[in-house]
């Protein structure tokens, strides 16, 4: 059978451009499949003897997927948003001070992003209120304070901070 596979690499290589390597693992192929037949070897497809431990599989595919659909089906973005609230409030304070920072120390130091102004007023106009809203949600008034202003906020602002800003602030910089 090897030999099936040494005979084609050398034909492919000699009269054409066809990768020989691949042409001589499909002459493998053939030649251990139908030897085995030609040869009445013992063996083959004899099929499942025991199916108890395909049929578990089956049954915990089963359930994981009607774990997945069910948790999809009482997915709620506010209960989500509320989870990843950090528990400190030193921390919104600090996270906006250190994207501001970034952001801003970013846009003076890359000499390419004033060939689109446009572009760059809005990404910092937008980081800058959500900034300026996270580094002082500590000292929010408590009529304000409520968790389905500040969850969402943070959430997004993040979101928008860190990685769609920068992204665009990496695009423009050229």
């Amino acid at each position: 059978m090897l030999s099936s596979a040494f005979v084609a690499i050398c034909l492919a290589r000699c009269y054409s451009n066809i990768i020989g390597t691949v042409v001589g693992m499909g002459f493998s192929l053939i030649a251990l499949v139908s030897g085995h037949y030609l040869f009445q070897q013992p063996g083959g497809w004899v099929g499942i003897k025991d199916r108890a431990p395909l049929l578990a599989a089956a049954q915990i595919g089963r359930q994981r997927r009607k774990r997945f659909f069910k948790a999809l089906r009482e997915f709620d973005l506010g209960r989500s948003f509320e989870e990843n609230l950090p528990k400190q409030p030193l921390t919104y304070l600090l996270v906006g001070i250190y994207i501001f920072t970034f952001i801003f120390g970013s846009c003076f130091f890359l000499p390419t992003l004033s060939a689109y102004p446009n572009a760059l007023k809005g990404i910092l106009v937008v980081a800058l209120a959500i900034n300026t809203l996270l580094a002082l949600y500590p000292v929010w008034p408590a009529e304000v304070k409520y968790k389905q202003i500040i969850s969402p906020l943070w959430s997004l602002g993040i979101g928008y901070l860190l990685f769609y800003s920068t992204t665009l602030l990496l695009l423009l910089s050229g």
